[in-house]
C-alpha cells in the first residue's frame, strides 16, 4: 500500500496494518490497527480531495563555496585555534533564483523537545552546530507537538540573524487561514517574527494544492516567510504545484541506504531549480552499520575522517542536493559539520555509489495524502508530547 498511495474501494485489514507500521515506524508513535479503524470512516465519507495541474518554473542551479566559515556565537574555540584545521570550512551552495546562500551541511531536529530533561543538551548542540558553519536549522510544528520549534528559539534566541530557519505546516493545517495560523504559532514558539523558508510537511489531497501554495505566497508577500517549498513531494505531487508557485526546496528521505530520490527527482529538481533536502542522511543512527564497510573504511581512513563523514559528503557531492542531519552528541555535531568541509573526488564518489546501489522503486510519500491520516499521526504526537513529565 505504501508504495502506490491508492485509498482501497474498502479497506482492508492489511490495508488498516501497514499503515499503522508506517506510522508507528516513521514517527515513532502508537498507533494500531484498531485505533487506525475508527478514523477511516470520516476520511471515506466527510473529505473530498483535489489537485491542480502544473507546470515546474526552470531556474539553473549552482553550487559555491564559503570564503570563511562564520562563528556568530563565540568565535575561535577555547584556546584561540579554529574550530576547523587550518583551510577547512564549511562549505555553501546557492539557493537558484536568489542571492542566498545556505551550507551544504544543515542540522535536524527530529526527536528534539520531547523530554525537558534534554532540552539544556538539545539547545547546546544545535548552538555548537551553527558555531561550526551549519547555520541552516530544520524543525517543524509536527516534531514534539511544537516542542522542537521551542529548543530552537532558544538556540538562536541572540544569533537569528546568521541562521536560515526552516519550518514545516503539518498537512492538517493546509488550508489558507489554518496554514497562516500554523506558521504564526511556529513563529512564536522560536520567537521570531519570520522564518527563512516554510514548507507544505506531506503532500495532501483533502486542500486544493493552490490554496495551500497561495497561502505560503501570502505569507512572503506579508513578510513572514522568505522563501516557500515542500517536503515528501515525488514528482507526480511537483508538476501540480504551478509553474507560477516559485518553488525552492524539496526535503524528502536520502541516503546511502535509501536512493529512491534518484530515479526521478533529483533529476526532476536539479532541472527545475529546486534543491533536494535530505532529511535522514545517516538513515536514523543504521550508518553505524556502515563503519564496517571496507570501501567506506578506506575512503575514511585516505581522508582522516570518520565513515559517517563519507557518507553525508557523499550525499553532498550531488549537484543541487543539502543534507540535514539530527544530532544532540556534540561529538557527533562536530562530525557532521566536518563533514561539509572536505569534497570525495569522482572516483571515490563512483566507488561509494557501486557499492551501495540504488532501490529499484523511485520515491513516492510513504503516508496516504488525506487529511483523516494526518490527523491521526498529529494527535498521537499530541498525546505523546503530554504523556512525558
Amino acid at each position: 500500500y505504501s508504495r502506490h498511495i491508492t485509498l482501497p474501494a474498502v479497506p482492508s485489514v492489511p490495508f488498516y496494518r501497514s499503515f499503522a507500521s508506517t506510522v508507528s515506524r516513521e514517527f515513532d508513535v502508537a498507533l494500531t490497527p484498531n485505533s487506525l479503524c475508527r478514523h477511516v470512516g470520516e476520511m471515506i465519507h466527510r473529505r473530498s480531495w483535489t489537485g491542480a495541474p502544473s507546470v515546474a518554473r526552470v531556474v539553473p542551479a549552482g553550487r559555491t563555496r564559503a570564503v570563511a566559515n562564520p562563528d556568530p556565537l563565540n568565535g575561535p574555540s577555547k584556546g584561540g585555534e579554529p574550530r576547523f584545521p587550518r583551510g577547512m570550512c564549511m562549505k555553501t551552495i546557492a539557493i537558484p533564483g536568489t542571492d542566498l546562500v545556505i551550507p551544504i551541511i544543515g542540522q535536524g531536529t527530529w526527536g528534539m523537545g520531547v523530554s525537558p530533561k534534554e532540552h539544556a543538551r538539545e539547545v547546546a548542540a544545535l548552538r555548537q552546530g551553527i558555531a561550526l558553519g551549519m547555520t541552516l536549522i530544520d524543525t517543524a510544528e509536527l516534531y514534539a507537538a511544537g516542542g522542537a520549534e521551542r529548543v530552537v528559539g532558544d538556540a538562536v534566541a541572540d544569533c537569528r540573524d546568521a541562521v536560515f530557519l526552516i519550518t514545516k505546516v503539518w498537512p492538517t493545517h493546509a488550508e489558507r487561514k489554518a496554514a497562516v495560523a500554523a506558521v504564526r504559532a511556529s513563529l512564536a514558539r522560536m520567537r521570531t517574527d519570520y522564518a527563512d523558508a516554510v514548507l507544505l510537511h506531506w503532500p495532501t489531497r483533502s486542500v486544493p494544492l493552490g490554496e495551500t501554495l497561495g497561502a505560503l505566497q501570502e505569507m512572503v508577500q506579508q513578510g513572514l516567510v522568505r522563501l516557500p517549498g515542500v517536503s515528501n513531494f515525488d514528482v507526480a505531487w511537483l508538476t501540480r504545484t504551478g509553474s507560477e508557485a516559485h518553488l525552492f526546496f524539496d526535503q524528502v528521505p536520502y541516503s546511502l541506504g535509501d536512493r529512491r530520490a534518484e530515479h526521478t527527482l533529483l533529476p526532476w529538481c536539479q532541472s527545475h531549480g529546486l534543491i533536494l533536502m535530505a532529511y535522514s542522511p545517516l538513515a536514523h543512527g543504521r550508518h553505524v552499520r556502515w563503519s564496517t564497510d571496507p570501501v567506506l573504511r578506506a575512503i575514511a581512513s585516505d581522508h582522516g575522517v570518520s565513515t559517517a563523514q563519507v557518507a553525508l559528503n557523499w550525499l553532498v557531492h550531488r549537484p543541487g542536493v543539502v543534507a540535514i542531519p539530527k544530532a544532540s552528541d556534540l561529538r557527533h555535531v562536530e562530525d557532521n559539520a566536518q563533514a561539509g568541509t572536505w569534497e570525495l573526488n569522482d572516483e571515490e564518489a563512483e566507488r561509494i555509489a557501486a557499492q551501495f546501489p540504488p532501490e529499484p522503486r523511485a520515491f513516492h510519500p510513504a503516508l496516504p495524502a488525506y487529511n483523516a491520516f494526518y490527523n491521526i499521526v498529529y494527535r498521537a504526537m499530541q498525546r505523546k508530547a503530554r504523556a512525558l513529565p
